[in-house]
């Protein structure tokens, strides 16, 4: 999450709740009216009924609602103001105990705010800690609490932070607080907040998706939004509603241990990558490299090892964000220019990542996987995710890498990271039919037809033609041309047999064998036997021979399980025999 906030800065807004303000010892609104409805019944009754909200509709023929509260407990405006002031504002004895002033949370908010990462916070809170923090922090805010300064609000896009109160503010009776209050808001009101959460990504704190049914049923209404949504929780057993929010809109959960710790852990990442991506600071691939081996080298280097992948993978996707790309019809010229932009953009990052392949163990292996989730599951670039154009130029860049880092996995027989890599998932189910990333990041984001539609070369599979041309430099390691492309199409055909192994049970056989990402391996195997030292059939006899005793199963390979591989082998093997005529021309 620090990553894509620091890489898509302004991107993302707030939502926050009562619970930002809980260690600040603030009520919440529902808290406030509950202890107001328990002085009235105290004046009125003599004693504090059980349910004091049905004590009240039993009484009054109506919900409980703030304004009438405050009405029957004060009669001037100076009596419901000094009223509420003793939930919001601090007394002597709050100053003394450090309550009701902002929090760590607040503190690091106003921080992030202040360097322009947080352009929109939205919160259900009455209270003011965040204004005081924002203000304590010299930010320049505008504040939405009430239609009225709602006519007068500057736009957005051209406020440095603006703070939507999207209940109100306690100093204002207007406040929205009984069910209903919260179940159906103006149509203005509505269509301010439908249009933040449309522009807008989403991260969630201390909110816990229960009563402001508006809100919900607003994220709801807006399930494509273009950047991603993130909500927060601290327990889970007690998190049920906002879990399914976010299986029910696409979003992402994330456990936290509460406000305090989540926003200043967040502020100190993005900090650090500030300071890593320094434009002086800079480091190149030698270097970057050497750095990776001496960490690898010191165990106890492993928390700067994993901050070298986590800055690189972030400044390549800050790269990615701020690529023009184009809604022109894809042709081959297109494909390679979009293709050897997105390599350049890797020129640091794959290389480390080959390197440390290589010297891999499972602590340093995390990382890998890690970077590849992060480019896979980054904001999306443009729109149309399901045409061959927002295929291309949402993936090409993650594409690359897994293709990069696989075969490497391949050369230096690191198979248990090539399985994760295999299994990496996406985390937006929006993209895709399916959540695995090689339903997508495969030979299949090249169109063969239109690419010889438009160049002068006939090629049978030119995406790997392409994407094979375009690694070989990073693999200087592997002297011989054929012998790269016998790596080349060992992965590819073992991506094939994943794809059949973890996809095809979401579809008929049919189905699969029309989709299944063959590529150059389905011809250049074929060359391949007419060689003495045939690597790529020695590779996949090693496992029919050996079985669950080969180097590749015992290593990690489906699972170690003879009966998967062979299933996955005959199926792709049966489609090499049907396309094979179709491309031997």
């Amino acid at each position: 999450m620090a990553m894509n906030i620091y890489s898509n800065k302004g991107v993302y807004a707030l939502l926050l709740g009562s619970g930002i303000s809980l260690s600040a010892g603030i009520l919440s609104g529902w808290r406030v009216t509950e202890d107001l409805l328990r002085k009235l019944a105290f004046m009125q009754e003599g004693h504090n009924p059980d349910d004091v909200f049905l004590w009240y509709k039993n009484k009054y023929h109506k919900e409980a609602e703030y304004s009438d509260l405050l009405g029957q407990l004060g009669h001037h405006p100076a009596e419901i103001g000094n009223l509420l002031w003793s939930y919001f504002e601090q007394s002597e004895e709050d100053r003394k105990n450090k309550r009701k002033e902002p929090t760590k949370a607040h503190v690091a908010i106003a921080e992030l705010a202040s360097k322009g990462y947080f352009k929109v916070i939205i919160t259900t809170n009455f209270d003011r800690l965040l204004e005081n923090a924002l203000d304590q922090k010299g930010v320049k805010f505008q504040v939405v609490s009430n239609e009225t300064n709602l006519e007068g609000a500057v736009p957005i896009v051209h406020f440095p932070v603006t703070l939507f109160k999207v209940n109100g503010d306690y100093k204002d009776t207007r406040v929205r607080n009984t069910e209903e209050e919260l179940t159906n808001y103006p149509p203005v009101w509505n269509n301010y907040l439908l249009a933040i959460l449309k522009d807008f990504g989403l991260v969630t704190c201390g909110w816990s998706a229960t009563w402001d049914k508006a809100v919900i049923n607003d994220i709801l209404n807006n399930k494509h939004h273009q950047y991603s949504y993130n909500f927060t929780y601290v327990d889970k057993d007690k998190s049920k509603e906002i879990i399914s929010l976010s299986d029910d809109c696409n979003g992402s959960t994330f456990g936290i241990d509460g406000a305090d710790d989540f926003f200043t852990e967040l502020a100190e990442r993005i900090k650090a990558l500030e300071l890593i991506h320094d434009k002086d600071m800079e480091i190149d691939k030698e270097i970057a490299i050497a750095r990776v081996k001496d960490c690898i080298m010191r165990d106890e280097d492993i928390i700067r090892y994993t901050d070298l992948f986590e800055n690189e993978t972030a400044r390549v996707i800050q790269k990615v964000g701020e690529f023009t790309y184009t809604n022109e019809y894809m042709n081959a010229t297109l494909y390679s220019q979009i293709y050897s932009t997105a390599i350049s953009y890797l020129s640091v990052l794959l290389p480390m990542s080959v390197v440390a392949v290589r010297w891999t163990d499972s602590n340093h292996a995390e990382a890998i996987v890690n970077a590849l989730s992060a480019l896979a599951n980054r904001p999306i670039i443009i729109s149309g995710v399901f045409t061959d154009e927002g295929k291309l130029q949402n993936h090409v860049v993650d594409t690359l890498y897994l293709y990069g880092t696989g075969i490497a996995c391949l050369y230096y027989r690191k198979y248990e990271l090539l399985d994760r890599l295999f299994r990496v998932k996406l985390d937006d189910a929006d993209r895709l039919s399916s959540s695995y990333l090689i339903d997508i990041a495969n030979c299949w984001l090249i169109d063969r037809d239109r690419w010889n539609a438009t160049s002068q070369n006939r090629l049978k599979t030119p995406f790997s033609w392409l994407v094979s041309d375009l690694l070989r430099p990073m693999f200087a390691v592997i002297k011989d041309k054929e012998e790269f492309d016998t790596y080349f199409c060992v992965f590819e055909k073992l991506l094939a047999m994943y794809y059949y192994m973890l996809i095809s049970s979401t579809m008929q056989i049919e189905e699969f064998r029309h989709n299944a990402p063959i590529g150059q391996f389905a011809w250049q195997s074929f060359y391949f036997t007419r060689k003495n030292d045939n690597k790529y059939e020695a590779f996949f006899n090693e496992i029919a021979d050996l079985k669950e005793q080969s180097s590749q199963l015992r290593g990690g390979l489906f699972e170690g399980k003879f009966e998967l591989y062979s299933e996955a082998y005959g199926e792709v093997n049966e489609i090499e025999k049907r396309v094979r005529p179709y491309m031997m021309y």
